[in-house]
């Protein structure tokens, strides 16, 4: 189990400091790695109650930058209707192919947004109908995977807001829906005394990936900070195709 722990401990450091500084990043990453050593469904009861504790610090300290008409007007009601959805779909199916449109899909907006940015061209916001379409299905991806953030962050991305809006909008996004995943996976006893043992030897590392996300986060320039973002989107989705081809 020790050996277990320090492996999940190395990944949990960077995810919560990718999360910490962005306000996403930290269930895609740590399933990403953590597949390649322990069962997805093993993975998601670990880190999604340790999620609550990453969302609920950047919340709680961040109250006043949350955009309140955008997450309630709008996150809330479309990413909930679809989690509902993905949640039921979570029961009967976990389809590879799913998985695998949505990272294309995600990769390559991400890379006509980043080229918009390096370019120094203004990136144009995309229709609303469509923002809100990316909000649904990042609901149904949640509810499947837990980790439908992506979409969710492209959508986000399309409003102008300051690092610290964005941060702790989408951390707020988190903490709401990932309460939604813990209680499902009690009462589908997917969390258990294991996997909670688990997660409460995991808080060291969260506290030191929370440690180093808020310093960088305090030193990032904007600019900078969304070049990060659309970077991160990239990795995830490469890092949701590669491993296919790998095994191909």
């Amino acid at each position: 189990m020790l050996t277990e722990i320090a492996i999940l401990s190395i990944i949990i450091v960077f995810a919560s400091f990718t999360e910490t500084l962005s306000g996403f990043g930290k269930t895609i990453i740590s399933v990403t790695f953590g597949s390649h050593f322990f069962p997805v469904e093993m993975l998601l009861a670990v880190i999604v109650p340790i999620n609550l504790v990453l969302s609920g610090y950047v919340v709680s300290k961040n109250v006043k930058h949350i955009n309140t008409e955008l997450l309630l007007k709008k996150i809330i009601p479309f990413m909930l209707a679809g989690q509902v959805i993905g949640m039921i779909i979570f029961n009967f199916i976990q389809g590879d192919i799913l998985k695998k449109i949505y990272a294309v899909f995600i990769i390559l907006l991400s890379v006509y947004q980043l080229n918009l940015l390096l370019r120094k061209k203004e990136v144009k916001k995309a229709p609303n109908s469509f923002i809100n379409l990316m909000i649904f299905l990042g609901g149904i991806i949640h509810g499947i995977y837990a980790s439908g953030g992506p979409m969710v962050v492209y959508s986000l991305s399309n409003y102008e807001m300051t690092k610290e809006s964005f941060r702790a909008t989408l951390s707020s996004i988190w903490l709401f829906f990932n309460i939604i995943l813990v209680v499902m996976y009690i009462f589908t006893s997917k969390i258990t005394t294991n996997t909670l043992t688990y997660s409460i030897y995991l808080i060291p590392a969260l506290i030191v990936g929370i440690y180093l996300g808020d310093y960088a986060h305090k030193k990032i320039k904007e600019e900078s900070f969304k070049i990060f973002i659309y970077s991160v989107l990239i990795l995830a989705g490469l890092s949701i195709i590669i491993p296919s081809f790998l095994k191909a």
